[in-house]
């Protein structure tokens, strides 16, 4: 089989969630795909609960980027890979301009920030493709040089029977009643059920948002829980905003679950509605999976979701971004309306079978790999006596901004 390695280290989120499907939809098509990762740093993120017998981790103990460039490098070539996508792993960008000739660059855009299109542009003279998922991620793409002529647009694509299935039951009050509402004198309805699937870091995923939305919603009277999925560097500032609102008692944290038990915890939940408050946001394979499985999608009206995956009104709810009345208010129109609901879920469904497919995608993925093998490789590869770091990944003056002050901006600027 013909092998392409990607560089993602097994954990929650998005980028290994891709790489499973990626494999999914090759495998069958006669492409072997692998995930190697070398050092230190990657061994402590490291996740064996996510990690299967593709993954592998070269040398865990080392410090040192030049050697763990290196022993990247060397594994390639023993391994006999055809083709490298090394998505934002230093190590692997720094061992670019050293690894064997017949080993093609692909890169793939996986978010919509200046730093995501520059590192698609690593090592451009061995560059073959660069892979965007959207119409909007490939229009800002071509605004950078070295991109003509090798964007390439292929959106994600989801196992639709493997998403999991979600069947709505009708609210118990057929009389014209409020599914989801707490009114005294009637029978409690059925509990409203909302997820957030993701990391737990506010900086792009807009997590902090959750318990002001959450509070929205309890101050409507919605009889409501909201689970949140992942784990991050910023879950004890969520639990933090949990409690100062008084909210905490509606919002659960679950923390990270593997692909496996977050299929079995959506279709054990039933959950009605997905929340994806995030400030940007590429191509989220959360979005896809929860479409698929049977929840309606209320999300930031980013560029590149709405009018593109998302509808507003038809498959889902578009909202402004950092603006909790919006999405409270969204996502009470469905939780007070189960018609309503069961119409947009199966429309989200119905988007997800005939548009992002697995197997279109596979399909896809195919077709340029295939092109990219069959160009013959002009690239000469520098000596390891000429290593650097590469400039992407060198300290900037950006890491003095504080976090704060970098949100408040993309509140107002989307980046």
């Amino acid at each position: 089989m013909k092998k392409i390695a990607y560089c993602a280290v097994p954990e929650s989120g998005g980028l290994f969630r891709f790489y499973q499907n990626l494999r999914k939809a090759l495998e069958p098509l006669g492409w072997e795909l692998v995930a190697p990762s070398a050092g230190l740093s990657v061994a402590k993120r490291w996740d064996e609960s996510f990690a299967d017998k593709t993954c592998h981790l070269l040398v865990p103990d080392e410090t040192d980027p030049k050697k763990c460039s290196e022993a990247l490098a060397n594994w390639l070539k023993e391994h006999e890979v055809s083709i490298l996508i090394p998505m934002d792993d230093s190590i692997a960008a720094n061992a670019l301009p050293h690894m064997d000739s017949g080993i093609k660059l692909v890169t793939r855009c996986s978010t919509v920030s200046d730093f995501g299109f520059r590192i698609c542009l690593l090592c451009p003279e061995r560059l073959s493709r660069i892979v965007v998922m959207t119409p909007a991620q490939e229009k800002r793409m071509l605004n950078y040089d070295g991109a003509e002529g090798k964007v390439t647009v292929i959106p994600h694509g989801v196992d639709v029977q493997e998403a999991g299935s979600i069947e709505h039951q009708p609210a118990p009050d057929q009389s014209g009643g409020l599914a989801g509402r707490v009114d005294s004198g009637e029978e409690s309805p059925r509990l409203f059920k909302v997820v957030y699937i993701g990391r737990l870091e506010d900086r792009s995923k807009g997590i902090l948002f959750l318990p002001a939305i959450a509070l929205r919603l309890k101050e409507k009277g919605i009889d409501f829980r909201m689970d949140v999925i992942g784990d991050g560097i910023d879950r004890e500032r969520l639990e933090y905003k949990l409690e100062e609102l008084e909210i905490e008692d509606k919002v659960e944290l679950v923390g990270s679950l593997a692909k496996e038990a977050l299929t079995e915890r959506i279709t054990a939940e039933g959950y009605d509605a997905l929340i994806l408050p995030s400030r940007y946001e590429g191509f989220p394979n959360a979005l896809l999976e929860g479409m698929a499985a049977g929840m309606v999608p209320v999300v930031s009206d980013l560029d590149g979701i709405g009018g593109f995956i998302i509808e507003n009104g038809v498959e889902g709810f578009l909202c402004e971004i950092g603006n909790p009345i919006a999405f409270a208010s969204a996502l009470g129109k469905i939780a007070q309306d189960p018609k309503l609901r069961q119409e947009m879920a199966d429309k989200a469904r119905a988007a997800v079978d005939s548009r992002f497919s697995l197997k279109r995608m596979g399909e896809d993925y195919d077709r340029l790999f295939s092109e990219v093998l069959d160009e013959k490789a002009v690239y000469e590869p520098r000596p390891w006596s000429e290593y650097e770091i590469n400039k992407n990944y060198r300290q900037s003056w950006r890491r003095f901004i504080p976090t704060w002050a970098k949100n408040y901006i993309r509140r107002y600027i989307r980046i």
